[in-house]
């Protein structure tokens, strides 16, 4: 067996053999589809839900008016067509993957080449429209897991009688789902720049969500044996010609292509370093110094490439020591000061120093900090801070050409480091502060000294640390005092919860309505103080008590045979000793208190007055089975088997989404207009509330509930843990930008 086709032969049934499982597979086909659907259907509702919030935040920083306009126009749009919004990208979708499932179908419409003369027809428009696009796709492939793409493309291959699906134009691509997204908001909107932000605001919830859709293609294909595993193969060297005259044997074989798709990423870039890839880097070298954007993204995913790490054939010569002198006086000579050095300055000396290559890692170290400096996550003082880093960061850069690849590059971990430390919501990061004081201190240390030892950055690390345990320190007091308030409560609330529970298995339908209220509402939060009370020494008798309680009171206004009065005369005055001494407990309302005493002693005596009306007629005695009296006055409680607990069962929905939260994590929580972040301070033992906080007392106690509510609506979400410099790196990687820079052709030696 070679290739995906002669998999799907024996699949179904041979070669010609397909007839007898093409119901089958026909059957495996839509469960498929409605499995893709569905999962992108759910995708545009979480979207349509949460883009309003959104794009009404990004109006509002908004600096142009025309842009701000668009922005708010475009949220109207949503909230006024949004189940037609649904429907449409259902409708447009399906569409877009029959037609890219059966290629071949004639009644698809195919549109015709477009040639090089043609292209001055079509408008500007368009033109941005599809640059747009492009680089929407860019970014969602971006994100997606290698090996679960090829499987997608292999198994629906598979399906349909083909090797796989090229990677643009399986049914489930990104170029598939942007492209009905498109037809979508074409058919509602016929402004480009409303469709353009919409376009961009539905983009991180596809990207997002892309690699668990294509698992569960991958789970469904595997568990129905459409190729349960990829299994290398041995491919020949053949004409290098991959045209229609190129023989079949000669198309790439999954586990090849998988593992060169794992290997090189996002850049494409073969670990080998064949004299394509040299060429390939040659040429995103020339496009980026000439001036186009194109190139200097594909020159930072080719730098920010772990898989460049692995090969020592990198033709990039190390930078020149002189270079590396003048940065060094530069930047200590700039220690001492606030802001950071003018960048074009910077760029200037290495255009005068430096290789080519020099020049565009200076201009992707820009954008970097172009990214941090937008980064709405980071306090502007602590932008302010990292900003002075420029001229190491380079200079680290310059010195190691695989520094946007190193997650744990020492500088990159330091820059984490205080990213993370001063974003917390709980910290004090406003100027003069203890925490900024420290940062302005050690940044200032590191500037003056870093030359090209990294040991400088592993000891700074440690003093941030030391930092942002001192900024804990400041902030445990308040913390220790709210969480154990939030504590007090959900213990409260659990013994309440575990005392209604079994009040309710001693009720019945006898049970007056006054007494069934007071004992569910009241009486069980007397039980649940008097627990809580007792702390850590909890006396089950003290529980058993109250629970006595509850049943004398219930077998006292139960209907009485005529030897239960003297009974219930005798047990009276404890009973009422003891609902007092509860009651004392959460300081019931007297008013209410003598309300409820009053009723039950009418009701008392009403049903002493019925016994004996019923002895005297000689009508039979009532019998109570769950709860009975002795003559020497015990209660005696018989459980029934069948009685259901009042406490209703966990709600799933509402544990999926408390399921991920941890301590520590940073949560946006919209209101009123606009967007504050917090940080989870506190979780307690049961997981019922959770303590959101701020600087400087800002904090909120949510019940779980409430929070997961929150979650669900679009009201608060949970952000990535990805630190500011990452999800800088990876925006640079993988988006154009326009940043511009002027030159010649170049060569990669000097």
């Amino acid at each position: 067996m070679n290739t995906v086709r002669d998999f799907a032969e024996m699949v179904n049934g041979g070669p010609g053999g397909g007839e007898s499982r093409s119901g089958t597979r026909s059957a495996l086909l839509g469960e498929c589809r409605g499995l893709i659907q569905d999962r992108l259907n759910d995708v545009i509702a979480q979207a349509l839900s949460r883009i309003s919030e959104d794009l009404t935040s990004e109006a509002l920083r908004a600096k142009r008016y025309d842009h701000k306009l668009a922005l708010l126009e475009a949220v109207m749009l949503v909230r006024e067509n949004r189940i037609e919004l649904e429907e449409r990208f259902r409708e447009s979708f399906g569409s877009v993957y029959e037609r890219l499932l059966n290629p071949n179908v004639e009644d698809w419409p195919n549109p015709a080449p477009v040639s090089l003369d043609d292209l001055s027809l079509v408008s500007e428009d368009q033109v941005a429209d599809q640059i747009q696009i492009d680089r929407l796709i860019m970014k969602a492939r971006a994100a997606l897991d290698p090996q679960q793409a090829l499987g997608v493309r292999a198994r629906l291959g598979a399906m349909v009688e083909k090797d796989w699906f090229d990677d643009s134009r399986h049914p489930v691509a990104p170029e598939a789902i942007f492209e009905a997204l498109r037809m979508t908001l074409q058919d509602v909107s016929t402004r480009p720049e409303i469709q353009s932000a919409l376009l961009d605001a539905f983009e991180p919830y596809f990207s997002n969500n892309l690699n668990g859709i294509y698992r569960a293609v991958n789970d469904l294909l595997k568990k129905n044996q459409i190729l349960p595993q990829i299994k290398p193969t041995f491919v020949s060297d053949g004409p290098t010609n991959r045209g229609a005259s190129a023989p079949a044997e000669a198309a790439p074989q999954p586990a090849v292509a998988e593992a060169a798709d794992a290997s090189a990423g996002a850049a494409g870039i073969d670990p080998s370093w064949t004299a394509a890839s040299i060429d390939r880097l040659q040429k995103a070298l020339n496009s980026a110094y000439s001036g186009q954007s194109s190139g200097l993204t594909q020159m930072a995913q080719i730098l920010a490439n772990p898989a460049m790490l692995a090969t020592d054939r990198l033709p990039m010569q190390p930078v020149w020591a002189p270079l590396v002198d003048s940065l060094t006086a530069l930047q200590q000579g700039n220690a001492n000061q606030s802001n950071d050095l003018s960048f074009p300055a910077l760029a200037q000396q290495v255009r005068d120093q430096g290789a080519p290559i020099d020049l565009i890692t200076v201009e992707i170290v820009g954008m970097v900090f172009d990214y941090i400096y937008n980064d709405r996550r980071l306090p502007d003082t602590i932008k302010q801070q990292l900003l002075r880093l420029q001229v190491v960061a380079v200079k680290a850069a310059l010195l190691d050409r695989g520094f946007f690849a190193r997650r744990h590059h020492p500088l990159r971990q330091l820059i984490d480091s205080i990213s993370d430390v001063g974003a917390d919501p709980d910290f004090d990061s406003d100027s003069g502060s203890p925490m900024l004081t420290g940062f302005d201190a050690l940044l200032t240390e590191v500037i003056g000294t870093f030359n090209t030892d990294l040991q400088v950055f592993d000891d700074a690390i440690v003093k941030v640390e030391a930092i942002g345990r001192e900024e804990l320190a400041r902030h445990a007091d308040s913390l220790d005092g709210t969480s154990a308030v939030a504590a007090r409560v959900e213990a409260e609330q659990l013994a309440r919860s575990d005392a209604r529970a079994e009040i309710e298995q001693r009720l019945n339908k006898n049970v007056p309505d006054y007494t069934r209220v007071f004992l569910l509402e009241t009486w069980s939060s007397a039980m649940a103080r008097a627990r809580v009370d007792q702390g850590d020494d909890i006396d089950p008798y003290a529980w058993d008590l109250g629970l006595k309680s509850a049943e004398y009171l219930i077998w006292s206004v139960l209907p009485k045979r005529r030897d239960d009065i003297p009974r219930l005369a005798s047990i009276l005055p404890g009973l009422i000793r003891g609902l007092n001494k509860g009651l004392d407990l959460i300081e019931f309302d007297p008013q209410a208190r003598s309300a409820f005493f009053d009723e039950l002693m009418k009701t008392h005596t009403r049903e002493i007055s019925a016994a004996k009306q019923r002895a005297s007629k000689g009508d039979p005695d009532p019998v109570h089975v769950s709860i009975s009296i002795s003559t020497d006055g015990t209660i005696r409680f018989v459980p029934n088997e069948k009685a259901k607990s009042a406490v209703l069962p966990e709600n799933d929905q509402i544990d999926a989404l408390l399921d991920g939260l941890k301590r520590g994590n940073r949560i946006e929580v919209a209101a009123e207009g606009e967007s504050r972040l917090f940080k989870l301070a506190w979780v307690s033992p049961a997981r019922t509330l959770f303590i959101l906080s701020r600087h400087p007392d800002d904090s909120m106690t949510l019940q779980g509930s409430e929070i997961a509510s929150m979650l669900h609506r679009g009201l608060a979400r949970v952000l990535s843990e990805e630190s500011a410099l990452d999800r800088a790196i990876t925006s640079v990687a993988n988006e154009s930008t326009d940043t511009i820079v002027r030159g010649p052709t170049v060569s990669l030696e000097r």
